[in-house]
């Protein structure tokens, strides 16, 4: 670590405290802006112990052996020689996933890696993400690029830099997955309240979003874009666009509007990969490839919010009833068998990704 860090960002944060209200009132925004200094200055200064970096690296890998996912993992921490302000790890000899996958449909191999396994580490790394933000609650905050590796010794994906990360509640887990049925179904009467508890809008605001559906579309319309292919004339990262378009929303509706950190970062992770998968597959959609994980986690958490999610996926919303009938709701079956297939697919992922990387880095070991 350099030297004299903390006095240095002590004083970056003291000057931004002082300009967050008065720049907030002039720009007549909503968003908690000395909050949002406040959790600046919590994550740097967790950024500056290396010692609770070291435990968060352990803990990813530890999470990912638990969850099956055995091709993705952190660097190994030299403990012996880790202190609050040196971190030791293992050398990772590899390639940037990102560098990977631009010659990977030109090239069958990459600086010593399959350009073929570039795909499934995409899958692996969206597959380790979403782990991350729906099950073990810690998320990793810092996934530019160069953090992404695919490790030559053996081909896995190794994630560096566990300095900042994020925390996601349970109660916020829960919320993303009812967001996602909500939307599915377009059902927007439920969405005000979904985006209260994903942090999008203060809950003393929910009355006024309630009160402008074309706020709730506008911000719902954008996030569902994420389900479309990519183009294949401009290779346009969907994720992006819908980064754009909240963006935009906050700009307009910065009132009772907010985009959360945790999901600014979750979007950026995604829009990472999703660039990667677009110029190996103009067509690729990266809601699409989380339909395994999202199913499997459906079809086998009992908490009452989670199934009601899954009944709302199957069933749709509620219609209207005609004069004189009751009320009830049809099986969609199309969408039970996605979801089916998709959780059948989410079984198998664990062994052939296992196998996989066994056969990828039997294949870099016969490598002159």
């Amino acid at each position: 670590q350099r030297p004299n860090m903390a006095e240095v960002i002590a004083l970056d944060l003291f000057l931004l405290r002082c300009i967050a209200t008065p720049f907030r009132d002039w720009q007549n925004l909503n968003t908690d802006l000395e909050g949002v200094v406040d959790e600046w200055g919590r994550g740097f200064t967790q950024e500056l112990d290396y010692i609770e970096e070291a435990a968060s690296a352990e803990r990813f890998t530890l999470s990912m052996k638990e969850a099956g996912i055995d091709s993705v993992r952190a660097p190994t921490v030299v403990s012996e020689y880790t202190t609050s302000c040196v971190l030791v790890t293992e050398w990772i000899d590899g390639v940037r996933l990102d560098e990977a996958g631009a010659e990977a449909s030109q090239v069958a191999e990459v600086d010593g890696v399959a350009a073929s396994n570039v795909p499934r580490l995409c899958g692996v790394a969206l597959l380790s993400y979403l782990t991350m933000l729906l099950d073990v609650g810690i998320l990793h905050s810092d996934p530019h690029p160069g953090n992404l590796l695919i490790d030559r010794s053996d081909g896995a994906l190794v994630i560096l830099d566990w300095g900042l990360v994020t925390y996601i509640s349970p109660e916020k887990q829960i919320a993303i997955l009812e967001y996602v049925a909500h939307l599915a179904n377009e059902e927007w009467d439920a969405v005000p309240n979904d985006l209260v508890a994903m942090g999008f809008v203060p809950s003393d605001k929910v009355e006024v979003v309630t009160k402008e559906p074309e706020v709730i579309q506008a911000i719902s319309l954008g996030l569902k874009g994420l389900t479309k292919g990519g183009g294949m004339k401009e290779k346009i990262s969907n994720v992006s666009v819908v980064a754009d378009e909240l963006n935009y929303a906050r700009e307009r509706y910065g009132n009772v509007f907010q985009v959360p950190s945790y999901f600014a970062y979750i979007l950026r992770a995604f829009a990472i990969l999703e660039g990667i998968c677009l110029k190996i597959d103009p067509s690729y959609a990266i809601v699409k490839e989380c339909y395994p994980y999202l199913s499997r986690r459906l079809f086998t958490d009992n908490n009452p919010r989670v199934i009601r999610a899954l009944e709302s996926l199957l069933y749709g919303a509620e219609p209207l009833p005609s004069p004189g009938e009751p009320r009830g709701r049809q099986l969609n079956i199309a969408r039970l068998e996605r979801l089916v297939g998709a959780y059948r697919r989410s079984s198998a992922y664990a062994a052939e990704s296992a196998s996989a990387a066994s056969a990828s880095a039997a294949g870099l070991e016969d490598e002159p």
